[in-house]
Formats: structure tokens, C-alpha cells, sequence
């Protein structure tokens, strides 16, 4: 008897465990552990709530030297190659430092009066060879170049990179530079045109974002589109968008999956700043000329979850399956 029961509870569990298989998301290895370490030496006139990055309150006209220590984490000759970037925003809301690519369609924004590249100057080689789990200081400097009237947030990434002749892995990562000139602004979002871009299986709808102010966005983008009758058609939430000085970028504001019509549309885009808490509510009428052979999406018509039913059926089958096993065992 025991033995059955065993056997009993074996079956189920295995049932339960494919139909988990088969809603589960595949999961992709993690990234290899990083190659160097890279801590920042923080001045006086570091912003006290960061540690992790250089945050400055600095003057026009005075130069300043700032120091990171890196660490060779690994059993091999590291060689390290020092840069600068600008900070820009990629689409739908990312900051980076690194060279931009063709195909982001990144664009300086022409309101960029002082580039990080041309206001940050490094000290020493720009290749750095490290011994096995040794460490060296490097040094750059804010040359101080900023004309005495300026005020506003200076921002860009002191960029460290590996690269090794027989392997396609490169270990790179960034130290933030944030010089805060005078005092600190808040950031201008304002929408610039929307496109509809069309695709084989799916349409996104485009806003062109600026921030045409020396400061930093960090915080909550809600973007929500209503049709002509003030129903919804799309809603779309960036929690933790973030936004450079000075940039411009794409923002995606259409739910995966909805589709517009011809017809007059409003797009209202609400931003909440995690810093400075202020609040900006943005609104747009949109025409939209030719509707393709989509239907328009509003929120009382929901996507079926052809996954949950496809899982309901499977575990429904395993059930009987197992209910008719027991009854076969009993006879």
C-alpha cells in the first residue's frame, strides 16, 4: 500500500512540475563576475547621500583632480584602456556613456553647451597594465573650463574596459562623474513630434523627448493614450526612467500589442522626479491618417492568456490521468 502511495505521489509531482515547464520563461545564464574593481577616492565636496559614484558641487574657473582605485580581481595580467564619455539618453530612458551606435539614432541635443569630453582630462596612460590582484590610483581632472555664468549639471562616465585578443568577452564598466556647477536646476521635459512606426507584427507609437536643461531626471514616466470618446486604448508604465542633461531620445508610449486606427487620439504623459519631486503633466492630440489593417485595442477588450488556459488544460488532463490510474490500481 505504501508503495502506492509513493508511486501516487511521484506522478503528481512530476505532472506538476511540466506543467510549471511549460509556463516558465527560459532562463539565460548570468553574467560572468567582473574582471577589476573600480572605487572612487571621494572629495570633500562629494554629494554626501552618493558613495558609489562622484557627485560634485564645483566651481566655474577651478580645476579639480579626482582619484579611483582599481583592483585586478582576477589570477591573469589584466590590461585596462581609460576613456570619456558624455552622457546621453538611449531609447526609452537609459543613460550611458558609451559611444553611441548608428542604429540608436542618438543625436547631441543642440541646447549642450559644456561636453563632459572636453571638460574632463585624464592623468595618466590611457592603457593600464595590472599585475594578479594588484591595484593602482588613477587620476583625472575637471579642467574647470565653464564659463562663470554657467549653471547646471555637467554629466559623464570615466569608462573602463578589457579586452582580450583570443576571446569575443569584454569587461567594461563606468565611473560616474556628476559636476554640480553652482547649483543644482530641475530638469524640462517637453514633447517634440510622434511618429507611428509601423512593423511586420507589432506598432510602436514614437515621441521625441527633450530635456534641454543642464540637469538629471530620475524617476516615473506614465504614459496613457484615450481615443476621441475618452476611452482607453494604451497605458504605459517607466518606473525608473532616467534622462541626461541636455538629451534628446525615443520613448515607446504604446502598450505591446495595440494597434491604432485612423482617428484623433490624446496622449497624456505624466512625470514623477525622484529627486526634486516635482510633477509635470504633458498632454498631445494626435491624428492618426492611415490605420493599416489593425483594430484598435481599448482597455474592455483584454488579450486572451492563452497561457494559463493551455497550463488549466494540462493539469485538468493530469488529474484524470492520475484519477484513472488510481482506479485502474484499485481493481
Amino acid at each position: 500500500m505504501q508503495k502506492k502511495i509513493q508511486g501516487t505521489i511521484t506522478l503528481i509531482i512530476f505532472c506538476i512540475g511540466m506543467i510549471l515547464l511549460v509556463q516558465s520563461s527560459p532562463v539565460h545564464a548570468a553574467q560572468a563576475s567582473a574582471e577589476f574593481e573600480l572605487t572612487p577616492i571621494l572629495p570633500k565636496n562629494q554629494n554626501t547621500q552618493v558613495v558609489n559614484h562622484f557627485s560634485l558641487n564645483v566651481r566655474p574657473q577651478r580645476p579639480q583632480d579626482l582619484q579611483v582605485v582599481i583592483t585586478n580581481l582576477t589570477d591573469r595580467k589584466l590590461k585596462i584602456y581609460q576613456s570619456v564619455g558624455n552622457a546621453y539618453t538611449k531609447t526609452n530612458g537609459i543613460i550611458s556613456t558609451d559611444t553611441p551606435k548608428v542604429a540608436e539614432k542618438f543625436n547631441s541635443d543642440s541646447s549642450l553647451k559644456y561636453q563632459f569630453v572636453n571638460s574632463f582630462r585624464l592623468l595618466d596612460p590611457k592603457v593600464i597594465t595590472l599585475a594578479p590582484h594588484a591595484h593602482v590610483t588613477v587620476t583625472g581632472r575637471f579642467i574647470g573650463n565653464v564659463d562663470l555664468r554657467f549653471v547646471g549639471l555637467i554629466m559623464g562616465g570615466w569608462n573602463f574596459t578589457t579586452k582580450h585578443k583570443h576571446e569575443q568577452v569584454i569587461t567594461s564598466q563606468s565611473m560616474w562623474v556628476d559636476l554640480h556647477v553652482t547649483k543644482r536646476l530641475q530638469p524640462n521635459i517637453v514633447l517634440q513630434n510622434v511618429e507611428v512606426e509601423r512593423q511586420r507584427h507589432h506598432e510602436n507609437l514614437v515621441v521625441h523627448v527633450e530635456n534641454a536643461v543642464p540637469a538629471a531626471f530620475y524617476g516615473e514616466v506614465n504614459a496613457t493614450v484615450l481615443n476621441d470618446k475618452k476611452q482607453l486604448v494604451s497605458q504605459v508604465s517607466y518606473p525608473q526612467l532616467r534622462i541626461a542633461p541636455n538629451s534628446n531620445f525615443l520613448l515607446d508610449v504604446l502598450a505591446s500589442g495595440v494597434h491604432l486606427q485612423a482617428g484623433k487620439y490624446i496622449l497624456k504623459i505624466d512625470t514623477d522626479d525622484a529627486l526634486t519631486k516635482q510633477q509635470r503633466h504633458l498632454t498631445r492630440q494626435l491624428t492618426i491618417a492611415k490605420a493599416g489593417q489593425h483594430q484598435a485595442v481599448t482597455s474592455d477588450k483584454q488579450p486572451i492568456p492563452w497561457g494559463w488556459i493551455f497550463s488549466g488544460i494540462s493539469a485538468t488532463v493530469a488529474i484524470i490521468a492520475i484519477g484513472g490510474w488510481i482506479s485502474n490500481r484499485r481493481k
